[in-house]
């Protein structure tokens, strides 16, 4: 008798058919050589090109090079081997440039790969369309771009709150220190500093643009009749309040401004307030300024006139997309400025005579620093002496305003330089988002006498041509990582040797730009150790007056020396 095979369930059968799934020779060999390619082509052609540039580097390639870890491992390994496994400053000094080395290619491969050159501009296109930005840039409403440090503000946790103070106060390594991470320190240190002088201290922390406009971001916020805080900010004010802290919060009237006039507050692709919105602002600290400081009678003895002029730029954030640059996916902004001038008719500028001093970043830079191509003398600082009929002296330098402006007046204190003579008044502007993403350094405000920087005097050569090797070089950003176009920093030189002019001094330390109009500079990718060539001209006056308010990064002894522009000949 036959035994009678059991149906197969379908189940049963789809296992049988996936389980001997039958392919040729030949289409085994042809996806594996496929397979085997697509994994193995992007690695090799990016190290075939990380060897050739190397080999060409005094071509100016963009980026530093993998081969930079290998030429950082003798000097590590040399500190080492020289004390004997001895954990000296030198050997940590050298592990950290390895470690730095190792992070900045890391950092260097991401972004300027070839698959980030070439793919990621038209991938990102699409997803513009899609309503998607980037880690930096986010899409909102209408084609509104928000700044995601904003947002974060925003949505994130209290910036006071203990348990995320402690995250930002461990966050530091080797060789990037953590921040302070709680701003009453710093605030407050100031104001007592100020106070010692008979000086009064005007915080005014500028809202972001997702504050002010969080309906371009989200529809669950259009009815909404009040700004977006972090939940630690109401907080802040009335600590501030009970140490007499006077704050200028122009939150309450740039909201009333918008729902009264339903006109935008903020441009719709930067990071940064319209021209209106502005002058409001500077009339609202105006205000508070009359009616808490008691000026010298006659010391509003200038006339100051206003005129209008168009301007008009892509913002800052559309920027930070990193777009292909010859598609028009977010057009320009147009606005109408009204620049500043005196009774002969010259553009507004700061007197350091004046009763009050603004320390500011880029919300008061902007409409000022022509170098952000929002126009000239119309900036903040303008917009003040205007409404109060007086002469303003002012500091102003693009980001960190948590600590950048009050770091130039400390040390102008200590170089013997009191721009706080006479002075009544400091209003210290920075953007609130600084509360959450900023270092509260704790500044000294020390006034010592007057001495002149280490150093030989400038030199009376016109040029002063000067080769040196690079011994240490401040951090720099990557461009599309910051809102700004561009970025200064600083290389000290040692082992000089001297082209044409005078100079003495064994090392120098030289400003130099690591980024124009959005993109990095040859400069920028110099390793610790390269040989260069540079004309050199003093930093002050000249250049810092030119260059003063861009945002920059510097090595930590700066103050200590006497510091040159430089300008890159080989």
């Amino acid at each position: 008798m036959t035994e009678r095979t059991k149906p197969q369930s379908r189940e049963e059968q789809a296992g049988l058919e996936i389980g001997q799934t039958q392919v040729s020779r030949g289409v085994k060999w042809t996806l594996f050589v496929i397979g085997l390619f697509t994994l193995a082509a992007v690695p090799v052609a990016e190290t075939y090109r990380d060897m050739r540039q190397h080999s060409n580097r005094r071509h100016g390639f963009p980026w530093p090079q993998c081969c930079d870890i290998f030429d950082a491992l003798p000097r590590a390994a040399a500190a080492y081997n020289e004390h004997r496994g001895g954990w000296t400053l030198k050997t940590l000094h050298a592990n950290a440039v390895l470690l730095q080395s190792i992070d900045q290619y890391e950092k260097d491969l991401e972004a300027e790969s070839l698959l980030a050159q070439y793919v990621l501009p038209p991938v990102q296109e699409l997803l513009v369309h899609a309503g998607s930005g980037n880690e930096r840039a986010y899409i909102g409403r209408w084609r509104w771009l928000f700044y995601r440090p904003g947002i974060d503000y925003c949505t994130g946790p209290g910036f006071l709150d203990p348990r995320h103070m402690a995250h930002r106060a461990s966050s530091g390594s080797e060789w990037r220190p953590a921040p302070q991470p709680d701003p009453r320190a710093a605030i407050l240190q100031f104001h007592q500093q100020l106070a010692a002088r008979n000086v009064r201290l005007v915080l005014m922390p500028t809202p972001d643009k997702a504050t002010i406009h969080p309906e371009k971001f989200s529809s669950r916020y259009e009815d909404r009749r009040m700004g977006v805080h972090n939940p630690s900010y109401r907080q802040l004010l009335d600590e501030l309040e009970a140490e007499d802290v006077l704050v200028c919060d122009a939150t309450g009237a740039l909201v009333e401004y918008r729902d009264r006039s339903g006109a935008a507050v903020y441009l719709a692709t930067d990071t940064h307030w319209r021209p209106e919105a502005m002058e409001l602002a500077a009339a609202e600290l105006a205000r508070l300024i009359e009616e808490e400081i008691v000026f010298d009678t006659g010391a509003a003895d200038r006339t100051w006139h206003r005129t209008t002029r168009d301007a008009k730029n892509r913002g800052d954030i559309a920027m930070m997309l990193r777009l292909r640059r010859n598609r028009s996916v977010f057009g320009e902004e147009a606005v109408t400025i009204r620049p500043v001038t005196d009774a002969a008719g010259q553009p507004w500028r700061p007197d350091p005579a004046a009763e009050i001093l603004i320390l500011g970043d880029s919300f008061a830079n902007i409409y000022s620093l022509e170098l952000m191509n929002w126009g000239s003398a119309a900036g903040l600082a303008e917009q003040l002496s205007f409404a109060l009929n007086r002469p303003v002296d002012a500091i102003l330098r693009n980001d960190d305003g948590a600590y950048a402006t009050r770091q130039i007046l400390s040390r102008e204190l200590a170089q013997g330089e009191d721009r706080l003579a006479g002075k009544k008044v400091v209003v210290w502007q920075f953007a609130a988002r600084e509360l959450a993403a900023g270092d509260w350094k704790l500044v000294d405000m020390t006034l010592n006498e007057s001495r002149k920087p280490s150093g030989s005097p400038p030199a009376a050569s016109p040029e002063l041509i000067v080769s040196g090797t690079i011994s240490a070089k401040s951090a720099a950003p990557r461009a599309g990582q910051m809102p700004y176009a561009d970025h200064i920093f600083t290389c000290d030189l040692t082992d000089l040797e001297v082209h044409g002019g005078t100079l003495t001094d064994p090392k120098i330390t030289v400003y130099l730009f690591s980024m124009r109009h959005h993109q990095n500079t040859p400069v920028f990718s110099w390793p610790v150790g390269k040989r260069v060539k540079l004309k050199l001209h003093p930093w002050r006056p000249q250049f810092f007056a030119r260059y003063g308010r861009i945002n920059r990064t510097e090595t930590e002894d700066i103050e200590l020396k006497r510091p040159w522009w430089g300008e890159v000949i080989e």
